[in-house]
């Protein structure tokens, strides 16, 4: 790029336009990466404001109290992602997409989520082309769409189809990718900060933009990784949200900003309390099973002493629903 562009003999000018070209408010990252700093040319630098006025049409909420994504957590945060994920689906009365980081997280999402935003019908990546399932969310009333890489970019839900974008976790590169693992040996000890944290910063860019598409848009992105408010580099990620939208850690802020919505009735047969619970203890790594009349939990120290009244207040019809379970996952095939 350097030899091609910036040095070339003509006084022709070059303009370079994306809305990821910025990383958190600076070009410092594409400057390195297209070797701008190693030319002699003149390089100018403008970064727009926003076109939309996220401080009135706009909430970010971050949640803060979930297992962190990372080493023996990730079951227990993807867990516990999914419960959140569900209560913010019930307050923005579906009007979703849910965007998760890996395919794994995807399939989780599809074990465990549609029973706890009833009555809002899901669909999930893989079960029909990108296309469709994007038509399918703009048609829908109420629809929630789980999704990852590709839907991060790309999409166009204007209007009340889209209100809520969900974020489940930092989306930072797998590890094994070997053009990262080449930049990543060139950036040495800076490798953290040089690529990966501008990979991530520009992906979650994108996905946050899948929300407001017009003036009338107004919507929700909840980001569900609490390393943002504790690691160092989570301010460089706020940086990477709309300006001027409002952040929160608090989920009534985003019930008010939706406006206080009762949860809906559970379905026939069902007790919408019981799987909440189950699906809670779950997400933090717990282990339940139901025999001789009792509910056994392993390993128990993960169980908060409000859990355990909410089992306690729920206590048959979790029993019941273990036991159905039980019998189903154990039944040969039809």
């Amino acid at each position: 790029f350097e030899k091609a562009v910036l040095g070339r003999a003509d006084d022709k000018a070059t303009v370079l336009t994306s809305a990821t070209l910025a990383v958190g408010k600076s070009f410092e990252h594409i400057r390195g990466e297209l070797g701008i700093d190693l030319s002699e040319s003149t390089v100018l630098e403008h970064l727009g404001s926003e076109i939309f006025d996220f401080s009135k049409n706009a909430l970010v909420y971050v949640a803060n109290d979930l297992p962190a994504p990372e080493h023996n957590q990730l079951e227990a945060h993807t867990g516990a992602s999914i419960v959140r994920a569900a209560e913010l689906v019930q307050m923005s009365r579906g009007r979703a997409l849910v965007l998760c980081a890996t395919t794994r997280a995807v399939r989780s999402f599809r074990d465990r989520f549609e029973d706890l935003v009833h009555p809002h019908p899901v669909r999930y990546q893989g079960d029909d082309s990108p296309a469709k399932l994007t038509q399918w969310l703009k048609g829908s009333a109420g629809g929630v769409l789980v999704a990852t890489r590709s839907f991060w970019q790309g999409v166009n839900i204007p209007g009340e189809a889209l209100s809520l974008v969900v974020l489940d976790k930092v989306p930072f590169a797998p590890p094994g990718d070997p053009v990262l693992e080449k930049l990543k040996a060139k950036a040495g000890r800076e490798w953290f900060v040089k690529v990966m944290l501008p990979e991530a910063q520009k992906l979650l860019q994108q996905g946050a933009g899948r929300l407001i598409r017009s003036d009338t848009d107004r919507g929700v992105i909840a980001l569900l990784d609490p390393r943002i408010s504790s690691k160092p580099w989570g301010k460089s990620i706020v940086r990477c949200l709309p300006d001027g939208a409002p952040v929160t850690i608090d989920r009534n802020d985003v019930r008010a900003f939706f406006g206080d919505t009762s949860l809906p009735s559970p379905a026939a047969g069902s007790s919408r309390g019981a799987q909440e619970v189950i699906a809670e203890l779950r997400g933090r790594g717990v282990a339940l099973t139901a025999a001789a009349g009792k509910i056994r939990l392993k390993p128990r120290d993960l169980v908060t002493a409000e859990l355990l009244e909410e089992l306690e207040s729920n206590k048959t019809e979790i029993f019941d629903f273990l036991v159905r379970e039980s019998e189903l996952s154990s039944s040969p095939p039809a």
